[in-house]
């Protein structure tokens, strides 16, 4: 009987290690959101990057949400638990799919959607953009923006603020992140030929073209 016991500790211990490996990874924020009499309402995007490595979390944030210094914790996804240490922050581990997760925080009705990250995004070149002018374009915009400094760039279409928008810069487990004020997180590629290609990653993956203007 004894034996038995053992054997069934052992084996709820090896399933709960083996399922902590399915969120091995990197996952970067999309937005936060709060579920009220059945509507979502949508709040803000999240600026911060998590990496899970069997049981255990590393998150850094920007200076927007969170902050930059690293924050550390532990996770259970067959228990759905993810703590951070000093106990400030706690969530439930809501839902989880292949490209996708949400967390809800424990002490308030807010939920966080992260999306899953590529390896294929990991670069270690040396990309400058103070200084330099680029045409910035996806699917939905072409515009032109200038990186004035490691904290303001300025877009030719904003017609408030002198043009000016908060940035951020960060790279954290081999990726290159541009947290910008109010917008969703970009992730800068490999530098192709005369243009860089930035991806944010929300329900649709959007990819963005810099060019250089010279």
């Amino acid at each position: 009987m004894r034996n038995t016991i053992y054997i069934l500790i052992l084996t709820i211990i090896i399933s709960s290690c083996q399922s902590d490996k399915k969120l091995n990874g990197n996952w970067i924020g999309d937005y936060s959101y709060t579920i009220e009499k059945d509507e979502i309402f949508i709040w803000h995007a999240v600026r911060r990057i998590l990496t899970f490595d069997d049981g255990l979390i590393i998150a850094r944030g920007s200076k927007y949400d969170y902050g930059t210094d690293i924050d550390k914790g532990k996770y259970n996804l067959t228990l759905k638990t993810l703590e951070f240490e000093g106990g400030y922050e706690n969530y439930e581990i809501e839902i989880f799919e292949s490209d996708s997760l949400v967390l809800k925080r424990t002490s308030s009705p807010f939920r966080y959607v992260y999306r899953k990250l590529p390896d294929s995004l990991k670069h270690n070149s040396e990309i400058e953009f103070i200084g330099k002018q680029f045409k910035w374009e996806n699917n939905k915009f072409t515009d032109t923006v200038f990186f004035k400094n490691q904290t303001f760039f300025k877009l030719k279409s904003r017609k408030y603020n002198n043009g000016e928008v908060s940035w951020e810069r960060i790279k954290h487990n081999g990726y290159d992140i541009i947290f910008i004020d109010g917008a969703v997180p970009y992730i800068i590629k490999e530098p192709n030929n005369e243009s860089l290609l930035m991806w944010t990653f929300q329900k649709i993956p959007s990819e963005h073209k810099l060019t250089e203007i010279k």
